[in-house]
């Protein structure tokens, strides 16, 4: 739909990828919380306040190396500033869907046979 209204592709590119780090953090966040509560890194205020800095930390430094393997990944397969995704809309060939009936009659077909 961005790139229907023109939308510059860096932007969109850049939209992307923070959408999908945003989530990325939250779920990290969310594991290394858990841990830190289950091994009772709430239980009072001091052991709170070093929890927090520490999940601040690990944090950062665990987003700084997804990023660094997102990038690494991209260069591998030849990123050229554009991440290119699939449509929203896909076409409907009437040729592949005999294409499928056919194969599939035919491999019950040799199956029920056997």
């Amino acid at each position: 739909m961005l790139r229907r209204l023109h939308v510059p592709e860096f932007l969109i590119d850049v939209m992307t990828v923070m959408y999908r780090f945003v989530f990325v953090l939250l779920e990290t966040l969310g594991r290394i919380a858990t841990a830190q509560d289950s091994r009772l890194g709430y239980v009072n205020r001091r052991r709170a306040m070093n929890s927090a800095a520490l999940l601040g930390s690990q944090l950062f430094v665990t987003t700084f190396r997804r990023s660094q393997r997102l990038q690494t990944a991209l260069d591998s397969r030849g990123y050229n500033n554009s991440l290119r995704v699939l449509p929203a809309e896909y076409t409907f060939s009437q040729r592949w869907v005999w294409l499928t009936v056919c194969v599939a009659s035919t491999m019950l077909i040799v199956s029920y046979i056997r």
